[in-house]
């Protein structure tokens, strides 16, 4: 499940290769409206991980870890090289973040400018962070039916426990019964006997 949550957290880089075949959704106030929609996407992304691990923080961790190592080459080339690598690497190590990278700018626009476009993909990251952390801790994991079943299974257990103790208890009394009438009966037998002899005895 874990591998699976990472590779979900992949999905931007292919959508930010979309957005590079089609730079008409990258340019001007079309940009916001795409990072909206992204932000939805990524939303529920997020909340279908979080079905998946169980748990908000390793739901985040690892759906997040593929942007997390994707900044990490951000910051090496725009730090050591002061630009992306002319490459393959520095194409798709920009493609992760396309998507945000409206925001990004904007937010960056209150920053240093010196760092620029560091700020930019910084910011970026850290908003897919918190959407992810919202987006998993309001996510609810219904308790699984195992245990309803097995608590089931104990009250039916202990239902029927009662049941036949009270049934031991009314044929305890029965036979009770049955015994003192048995005693009566030779009781009774004894008497009768006992004064026929009497008569007997008598003529």
């Amino acid at each position: 499940m874990a591998f699976l949550v990472f590779i979900i957290g992949l999905i931007p880089f292919g959508i930010g290769y979309g957005l590079s075949l089609l730079p008409a959704l990258t340019d001007g106030y079309v940009a916001y409206a795409t990072a909206a929609l992204f932000i939805i996407i990524w939303f529920f992304l997020v909340k279908l991980a979080k079905l998946m691990c169980r748990k908000t923080f390793t739901t985040v961790g690892y759906i997040c870890l593929g942007g997390f190592l994707d900044l990490i080459m951000v910051v090496i080339q725009l730090l050591i090289s002061e630009s992306f690598w002319k490459n393959v690497i520095g194409q798709w190590t920009q493609y992760y973040f396309d998507p945000m990278k409206a925001v990004g700018s904007l937010i960056a626009g209150y920053l240093p400018e010196q760092y620029h476009d560091l700020w930019v993909y910084l910011s970026a990251f850290l908003l897919m962070l918190i959407l992810a952390l919202i987006a998993s801790a309001t996510t609810k994991i219904k308790k699984k039916t195992v245990v309803s079943t097995n608590a089931g299974s104990t009250v039916s257990t202990n239902s029927s426990d009662e049941e036949s103790s009270k049934r031991h208890s009314k044929n305890s009394g029965v036979y009770s019964g049955l015994e003192e009438l048995a005693k009566k009966a030779e009781q009774s037998k004894a008497e009768l006997d006992a004064k026929l002899n009497e008569t007997k005895t008598e003529e």
